[in-house]
């Protein structure tokens, strides 16, 4: 804590910094609970983002939100990372306490805030990259029933599955995805990538039955249209972000913020 004439302040590292809607986010959320917090939009060059991470701490700053192209760097520089981090190689959101730089990743936790109750579940994580690994290892602490990696010729999908069994003893499959897989005996299904990856599973074996979680901010018509179709449940890419900014904001001050308000409010910064 500063003293108490001085604002607390966290902040948003990124490159480019245009466009990152944290800063409209937290200041939303301060306002709505009348908390004397600051956060600024920082934009780094790649080749200064250590020193830039050093110079919040250094200045004082309680936390920041790490954007791309940072993810993984972030990793490497902080003194303490949960397992999730470790394991998916990300860090989106560093608290900054006592001195030391502790790592999170934010989205995994908010997969996991959204979906809740695991137990009993089967899920599949479509995709093995960095979210992908990382979202995996989250939901293995949550104790599922099964969970199956499809994965792209390019990730290390067998790896994950493996690593996930051995310390989680959960049950864990890997199926390479060469082309889009069936779902067969599955309860969730988690669309990964980014609003241009290719979808991994077969969209005509979904059921109504099943819940899907997709992170692309921009709907992808294919799976949306699907998914409505069947009166499935989706949590979209705009959920989850709304719960990633408030267990930021939780990390940061302690407090609790109102996702439904941090949803309207991204919709209302993005123009969605």
């Amino acid at each position: 804590m500063t003293h108490e004439t001085l604002q607390e302040i966290v902040c948003s590292l990124g490159y480019p910094a245009a466009g990152n809607p944290t800063q409209y986010v937290m200041e939303k959320c301060f306002e709505a609970a009348s908390c004397d917090w600051r956060c600024l939009t920082l934009e780094v060059e790649p080749s200064d983002f250590a020193a830039a991470l050093r110079g919040a701490k250094a200045l004082g700053f309680l936390g920041a939100a790490i954007a791309a192209p940072f993810l993984q760097e972030a990793v490497a520089l902080v003194d303490e990372k949960t397992p999730v981090v470790e394991i998916g190689g990300l860090a989106n959101c560093v608290a900054i306490r006592g001195g030391k730089l502790y790592g999170e990743n934010t989205e995994a936790a908010a997969v996991a805030a959204v979906l809740s109750e695991l137990q009993d579940k089967r899920i599949v994580i479509a995709g093995a990259d960095g979210r992908g690994r990382a979202i995996a290892a989250q939901l293995a602490t949550m104790k599922p029933q099964k969970m199956t990696i499809f994965a792209a010729a390019d990730e290390p999908g067998q790896s994950l599955a493996i690593r996930l069994q051995e310390e989680y003893a959960i049950e864990t499959t890997y199926e390479l995805a060469e082309k889009r897989l069936p779902l067969v005996d599955v309860d969730i299904v988690i669309q990964t990538g980014d609003d241009n990856d290719a979808l991994l599973f077969d969209l005509t074996t979904l059921s109504k039955e099943m819940t899907i979680v997709d992170l692309a901010i921009t709907p992808r018509d294919e799976l949306s249209q699907a998914v409505q179709e069947l009166e499935a449940t989706l949590h979209d890419g705009l959920t989850i972000a709304a719960h990633l900014h408030a267990i930021n904001y939780k990390i940061w001050t302690g407090g609790e913020a109102d996702v439904v308000m941090i949803r309207e409010t991204l919709e209302e910064y993005l123009g969605v």
